[in-house]
This record gives C-alpha cells, structure tokens and sequence, in this order.
C-alpha cells in the first residue's frame, strides 16, 4: 500500500481507535476469543501505536479481521448508528470524534489533492490538459459554485436564506479537465446575490487583477493573436477578460460554435460537482450542523473526491460523454440521483470591454484555425 493510501487509512483507523479508548471497557470474558489472539496484538508492547499496528498488521494483512476491529469495511464507510451499535457508543459521543477526523482527513490532503496552482508552469500544466481533453487553449479551469443547504438555527436568523428559500452556504469552486477541484472556498451566506457575492470574492478579484502567478498572455495555436488565460464559467458570473461565458440567445452558427465549445469545457465543473454530491450524499440534504463543521466538511469530501479521483479515476457511466461525431450527448449517471442548487443568473447587464473582445476573438478562433470536425453536427443536434 504507498503512502497515501496509508493516510487515508491511518485517519479512518484512528476514529475507531478513538472511539475503542474513549468509549468502551474492555472486559475480561471466561471464554477465549480468537480476534484477541491475533499475533499482531502481542505487537503492543514493541512501541508502536495503536492505528500502526492496525494499519500494517492487520489491514494489509487480514481485512476480515479488520473489518471485525474497526466495524467498517475495507472499501466502505458505516453510518453513524452502526458504528454506534458496533462500539456501544452514542451517536453524539461518536459525532464528536468525526469532526476531528474530518479535519484530520483534509490537513492530511489538502496540499497535494487540493491544492491551487502556485506557479506560472503549473498552470501551463493545467491549460495544456484542457487543450489535450477538451480543445479549449489557454483555460486554466471550469468555475461554478452551488448551494450548500443548512438545517435551519436559531442564530442563524435570515442571514443564510436564498433566493429559493431555504438556508445555505455557497460553494465556489474551479475544477480542471480531469473533474478535480483546483480551489474550492465555502465562501459566503445563501441570502447575499448570488452573483454580486460570488462575483466581488476576493478570489475573483484576483483573478481579474492578474494574481495567483497565472501566466501572461500569449498566442493561441497556430496564430499570432496573443490572448490571456482564462477560465470558462456560467451566467451566475461577468464577463471578464479571464472568465469567460457563452453568447446569450446566439442567432448566428458562428457564435452557437463558440457557444458549444465553451460548452463543452464547462461540464467538467458540472460532473465535479456532481460526483461529489452523488458520493457524499450529504450535500444533498439540509446539513444539521455548526457552520465551522460544515466547512470541514465540505473541504474534506472535496479533498477526498480529488484523492479517489487521482487513486482510480471516475467511472465512466457517472460522467456527461458524446459520441465522436457529436451526433448525441448522454448525461452521466449523476444526473439521475444529484440535486443541488446552482447560482442565480446574474443581473448584471454590462460586460467589460474587454471580456467581450476576448470572446470574440475565441469566437473568431473556433470558427477558424481552432475548429474540431465534429461542432457543426453539435450545433445541428444539441441545443446551444
């Protein structure tokens, strides 16, 4: 098992650890049971720890017995009631040790499963995959953000309501080509416009005033118009010379090209998000739980869908996919279980000067040296 394996693991274990020390006394019994006989618990007394031993000895070694230890399985989770009946504690008691482990999770992987680019190569990294995958040069990521919702609290107030009614937090987040997030930031109440919240982020702010080391301009492909790195976005966000969103209501094939383009880059975000939300069912549902957990919550599952993701990839039937010549788009299996909230459309009508000139000139791109054979039977099939 490498090393990151192992702290994934070694999390999950101290729990159970936790949870063994705290809240259950062991006692003698007349009869002998096997699992305490295992040679791997005569292994105390060598100095090592308990979530060690567990980990080399008997994960590696004998997944039934640990499955018998732990009360979880080697690949699946439990619910908190049958980890509750498996080690005699209450709910709350184990409630309390989760939020640590939570925490523990995403120190553990933030900084090489989630963490932004730092440097200009790194987003060259990144742009290049979009080019490679999904034939959009120069985009350094796909952004959205949906709606967290919350159970509803006292102290809360109306500060959390949304323009849907219910409370919330928003997630922002940036995802690459591969469906992994890049940045994410549960960044501010459900009751703030959606657009004028997400839009004046300190993080969009940066974006706009050239921060984060993103790469200065350069030519696209094959020519020798220079244009800025951008990422690709929805309604729910302006217009920018770094962030980019379709034509509203394009009349001419020129701009449904660009349109399906863009399109089609975009819907990693929309998988990311949607995979993660069919993984962790629990941000489908009205989380019940101080805003700080709910943080560490959001921020661990996303760290752990970048870290699955990176371990064994996303299955196929999960993710949006076209057939070669675009002549039909099947939804990914996601589409069928998730639901979450996406962002208001933005109100603002005015886009600056040079979002838009940077748009056309992609338009111009797209419909020229840039094309891929298969975008004129999407804009003939598919609704753009």
């Amino acid at each position: 098992m490498d090393e990151r394996n192992k702290n994934i693991a070694l999390c999950a274990i101290s729990m159970s650890a936790a949870i063994l020390k705290k809240k259950i006394k062991l006692k003698k019994k007349a009869r002998r049971r096997k699992f305490w006989s295992d040679k791997w618990l005569l292994l105390r007394d060598s100095g090592r720890g308990l979530a060690s031993m567990a980990m080399t000895e008997l994960y590696t070694g004998n997944p039934n017995a640990f499955h018998d230890f732990a009360r979880m399985s080697t690949t699946t989770g439990e619910t908190f009631t049958q980890l509750s009946h498996g080690f005699r504690a209450s709910v709350s008691a184990i409630s309390q040790i989760v939020h640590p482990t939570l925490k523990a999770i995403y120190s553990v992987l933030k900084d090489e499963f989630l963490n932004m680019p730092q440097t200009s190569n790194e987003w060259h990294i990144v742009a290049n995959e979009f080019e490679r995958k999904w034939n959009f040069p120069h985009c350094l990521g796909a952004i959205d953000g949906k709606h967290i919702a919350l159970r509803y609290r006292k102290d809360y107030g109306p500060y959390f309501d949304n323009y849907m009614g219910f409370h919330s937090v928003i997630l922002l987040a940036i995802v690459d080509a591969n469906y992994k997030f890049l940045y994410v930031n549960v960044c501010t109440n459900g009751r703030a416009n959606d657009a004028a919240a997400v839009n004046e982020s300190y993080f969009l702010e940066e974006i706009r005033n050239n921060g984060f080391n993103i790469p200065p301009d350069s030519e696209l492909p094959g020519t020798s118009e220079k244009v800025p790195f951008v990422f690709v976005a929805d309604d729910a966000f302006k217009l920018t010379s770094r962030i980019l969103k379709l034509h509203d209501q394009p009349t001419s094939d020129f701009h449904k090209i660009f349109n399906y383009r863009l399109s089609r880059a975009k819907r990693v975000v929309e998988n990311g998000f949607g995979i993660l939300a069919s993984r962790f069912q629990i941000l489908q549902r009205s989380i019940d739980l101080p805003m700080e957990k709910v943080k560490v919550l959001t921020l661990a599952a996303c760290a752990l869908h970048n870290f699955i993701g990176t371990r064994d990839g996303f299955e196929s039937a999960l993710l949006d996919s076209e057939d070669t010549d675009a002549i039909s788009l099947t939804d990914g299996s996601w589409r069928n279980e998730v639901f979450l909230t996406s962002l208001q459309r933005s109100l603002e009508t005015r886009s600056e000067t040079e979002g838009r000139i940077v748009r056309e000139t992609y338009t111009q791109y797209f419909n020229t040296i840039g094309y891929v054979p298969w975008q004129f039977n999407a804009i003939k099939n598919f609704n753009f």
